[in-house]
């Protein structure tokens, strides 16, 4: 709702209502009677000259007039008919309660509920009933009322018109019409606001509509009640009702009026509670009993806490005074000047027709509903546009952040390409150092020891092209078991080891049955062949011994010769030992060595029986 629109919502609130009152004019031939007589208890109509009469002035309300020392009165009037007869007439009766039996002239005219009935109720609107030609007589003619309710409703009788049976009745249809037109949107507006609103909070958990949604279904139960004339429940029962719904309304519309104004006030809001549980504590101990002026107290608390809360919505509508906070402050006002309209009209009014005006509060109130709504949706629409231009925004970074993130994965897999190509580099090389390296050592040993024999050359020679293959085959090889690596490994190497001058002492045991990838299977291969160049070039051995194992969880590859061993503790020169360091850690193993002076040389793989070698 903008600025400027809470007078266009307040003028046609207005509108309706004086459109209603519009409809009260009467034909100039009808006749309106303001007295009539009136005695105790239900006087039949043959009984009428006996009963004990006193002059009343209408409208009567009971509870107003302390007529509440009976349940049941009868009232007697006289009205006038010209000659010649011949011609219907008709009487309006604007408010009666609770039940009522019309006579004219000892005629049963109309019975609206069953005197002993209590829960017929009928006061809630207006009656009419049609008096025939041929009961009536020319001059005075006598109307009596039967009159049975109770001081807690609307009893007693509202002043009656009475006319040309073709002049009354339209206008009181048209004025039934509206009545039953207004009741109707009421409920409808009611229900579907409350539908709607707790649909709302069902898929987004605002708390706002479920108040909302809460407060329209109370209000439309409400109206429901009131237009009922046959009760489906004892009256306590639905006296209760009444109270209960109106209690659980106008706290929560206050409280709803606070928030969306602005206004912070736990205090406030707190306040509105208390006035409900007072005004259902209240309501209750009146229903079971006590003095009609109990329930009273709950409900006028209700007031001068919804009093309290228009001045708060005022001074926050001075403080900003935006459009939100001027239809708030439009429909409270006006909900509280009709509302108290209405109450004067029902306990204080000195005029003789308050019994019977129109009580504007239920339209009000239906359109301040309305009104809380229409500025609910407007907050969230405004929510919704709020979100929808931050989630535009955050996709805008989005977008401009996975740009940047694919433009920076882009270097880094350029980056990791080059390293893993220098990865394999220094992997090549060292394998080619390690393995065909290696392989020449043992070429120079050979050539060293036989003295140039063409045959031991050639098989050496075709060893290292052997080794050779063998790294480059490394690039594509399958996974193979550890057991077959090195059986594989006695085969190709024993023979030449032995032209060495190098017995082998082969003690493998039965190892895991576990699959070792390529490349693994590749770094075991050279980090065997790096431990006997080390042997071949360093330890002067005549033995080597290779021992495989599995104890106490853990699996173990020994590699031991009977040369001259060194200090461990001493600084090296060469790369050996570094060689041995690196094939470990890229089997994700332990490398542990053993050597003195004299005694040989031991190096050890430890690992876990669930190691799982990497490749």
């Amino acid at each position: 709702m903008s600025t400027g629109d809470w007078w266009r919502w307040l003028a046609l609130t207005w509108f309706v209502l004086a459109g209603k009152v519009a409809c009260a004019a009467l034909p100039e031939a009808v006749h309106t009677h303001w007295q009539a007589d009136i005695t105790p208890g239900i006087v039949s109509p043959d009984k009428v000259d006996g009963a004990s009469w006193r002059r009343i002035n209408l409208d009567h309300a009971w509870r107003r007039v302390g007529a509440c020392d009976h349940t049941r009165w009868t009232y007697r009037l006289a009205f006038e008919v010209e000659a010649p007869l011949g011609e219907d007439q008709g009487v309006w009766i604007h408010r009666a309660g609770n039940r009522l039996r019309l006579w004219a002239n000892e005629y049963e005219l109309a019975e609206f509920g069953q005197l002993d009935n209590d829960r017929a109720d009928y006061s809630n609107g207006s009656l009419y009933a049609r008096i025939p030609w041929h009961v009536l007589r020319p001059g005075e003619n006598v109307l009596l009322v039967q009159v049975a309710g109770d001081c807690r409703r609307y009893s007693g009788l509202s002043h009656l018109d009475i006319g040309a049976h073709r002049l009354l009745e339209p206008q009181w249809q048209r004025t039934e019409q509206m009545e039953n037109w207004l009741t109707a949107a009421i409920v409808s507006v009611s229900v579907l606001v409350s539908l709607a609103s707790l649909g709302f909070y069902a898929m987004n958990r605002h708390r706002k509509a479920l108040l909302l949604g809460v407060a329209s279904g109370a209000w439309a139960l409400r109206e429901w009640l009131w237009s009922m004339t046959e009760l489906p429940m004892p009256f306590d029962v639905w006296f209760f009702l009444l109270d209960l719904t109106f209690a659980i309304w106008m706290p929560i519309i206050c409280i709803l009026t606070l928030r969306l104004s602005g206004v912070r006030s736990r205090r406030l809001e707190m306040l509105q509670w208390v006035g409900l549980a007072v005004a259902v504590v209240t309501s209750a101990a009146a229903t079971a009993g006590a003095p009609i002026f109990v329930k009273g107290l709950g409900l006028q608390l209700l007031v001068v806490v919804g009093c309290v809360t228009v001045w708060a919505v005022l001074r926050q509508a001075i403080r900003d005074p935006n459009g939100a906070n001027l239809t708030l402050l439009a429909a409270a006002v006006s909900m509280l000047a009709l509302g108290l309209m209405d109450h004067w009209n029902v306990w204080l009014s000195p005029a003789p027709d308050a019994y019977q005006r129109f009580y504007y509060t239920p339209l009000i109130a239906v359109l301040f509903i309305f009104a809380i709504g229409a500025l609910l949706m407007r907050q969230f629409d405004l929510a919704m546009r709020t979100v929808a231009h931050y989630r535009e925004s955050l996709e805008q970074e989005v977008t401009r952040q996975r740009e940047q993130l694919r433009a920076q994965h882009e270097r880094e897999q350029l980056y990791v390409r080059r390293e893993a190509i220098e990865q394999e580099r220094r992997r090549i090389a060292q394998d080619m150092h390690d393995g065909l390296g290696a392989q020449l050592v043992g070429l120079l040993s050979s050539v060293r020891t036989s003295g140039g024999q063409a045959a031991v050359l050639e098989q050496e020679v075709q060893h290292a092209l052997v080794q050779l293959r063998a790294t480059m085959d490394s690039l594509s090889s399958e996974a193979g078991d550890l057991s077959t690596a090195l059986a594989q490994f006695r085969y190709l190497h024993e023979a030449r080891l032995c032209r060495m001058g190098l017995r082998l002492d082969w003690q493998v045991q039965l190892l895991p049955d576990l699959v070792w990838g390529p490349r693994a299977l590749t770094q075991l291969d050279f980090w065997l062949r790096e431990a006997f160049a080390n042997v071949i070039k360093h330890a002067q051995a005549t033995c080597v011994t290779v021992q495989a194992w599995q104890r106490n969880g853990q699996c173990e590859l020994a590699v031991t010769d009977n040369g001259c061993g060194y200090d461990p503790t001493q600084p090296t020169t060469g790369r050996g030992r570094l060689h041995l360091v690196e094939r470990a850690a890229a089997l994700g193993m332990q490398l542990q060595t053993v050597s003195r002076p004299g005694q040989g040389t031991t190096v050890r793989l430890v690992w876990p029986v669930s190691h799982v070698v990497a490749d």
